[in-house]
């Protein structure tokens, strides 16, 4: 699997490798073929690995087992020196999250191999959104910081969760009322987007959109992944849909950014932060009708696009060469 970049360099991908052996009763979890450790400071230490790996590995064989150390007597780790899950001095390591959820996507699709009946497609990423308030105002914070959730991938037998936290995150969405009491900021459009789930047998969940307008002037930095290279579908499933950043939505002046950055913004103007959706699981073909007609009438799903992904024998999307 791929993120975007590690936000220093913006045009070379990430890559996160995994492979899983099995023999009689230990598994071993390979990571060798992970990227060189980056600029940026999205690098992993073995310790967060290895908290990824035992998330992955109870999820994949029983939610209902309690971690203890005596699991490390089955369980083997190989890693290369100087990469992406292996890193050393002086690799920054403060925005690990993105990392995180990339790689639990890699190792449940390699654990979904051994156990395909807890199997589960790619998911969103969590991201943050910091706003520095350029006017000083007595009594009151001058730093809006907000984590934001997105969907989960399909799995063997459900669709995937809209508007939630995934996988090790664990930190819900500010509501807009505290926003709008404590800073100047206005949200003027919060919603779920129809069609950015990936189809499948058992879609993913489905992005979500937040609009904001600024009050006062500000810096505004974003950090989140999956614009690139939007969640994986596995089995058969179709890929969600990727993230998105928008200044001045709607203007002449509208433009699509890479899904992190910094940006100096004055009062008046507009943005908006779209979560990616989750990869679908399985066969679009095979959806069940019922539910199926459920979404079209929700609004979540249009004929043409379950269509449209049905018809579509493309791959799932990769990284290019």
């Amino acid at each position: 699997g791929f993120m975007d970049s590690d936000g220093i360099e913006l045009d070379r991908p990430v890559r996160f490798a995994c492979t899983v052996r099995v023999a009689g009763d230990s598994i071993a979890f390979d990571f060798t073929g992970a990227d060189r450790q980056a600029r940026g400071p999205i690098n992993l230490r073995p310790s967060m690995v290895e908290a990824c790996v035992f998330y992955c590995l109870i999820g994949a064989l029983d939610p209902k087992l309690q971690y203890n150390d005596g699991m490390r007597e089955v369980v083997r780790f190989r890693y290369a020196p100087h990469t992406i899950t292996n890193a050393s001095p002086p690799a920054p390591v403060s925005s690990y999250q993105t990392a995180n959820l990339k790689l639990v996507d890699v190792i449940l699709e390699a654990l979904g191999h051994f156990r395909p009946e807890r199997g589960l497609a790619h998911s969103g990423s969590s991201g943050a959104l910091s706003i520095a308030w350029r006017a000083a105002r007595a009594g009151m914070p001058s730093l809006q910081y907000e984590i934001f959730g997105s969907a989960y991938g399909g799995g063997a037998g459900h669709d995937g969760a809209t508007g939630v936290s995934t996988h090790l995150s664990n930190i819900h969405l500010t509501p807009i009322e505290i926003l709008e009491s404590e800073f100047p900021c206005r949200v003027t459009a919060f919603e779920i987007v129809p069609d950015t789930g990936g189809p499948g047998e058992y879609r993913g969940g489905l992005a979500v959109r937040r609009s904001y307008e600024l009050l006062e002037d500000a810096v505004v930095v974003r950090r989140y992944d999956r614009a690139r290279f939007p969640p994986s579908g596995v089995a058969g499933g179709r890929a969600g849909h990727r993230s998105r950043f928008v200044l001045h939505p709607g203007t002449e002046r509208e433009q699509e950014m890479p899904a992190s950055g910094r940006y100096e913004l004055q009062a008046g103007d507009t943005f908006f932060l779209q979560s990616a959706g989750g990869g679908g699981y399985g066969d679009p073909a095979k959806r069940d009708p019922e539910a199926l007609a459920r979404d079209i009438a929700e609004g979540w799903v249009s004929q043409a696009h379950h269509t449209e992904s049905v018809l579509d024998a493309g791959a799932v999307t990769r990284c290019p060469a």
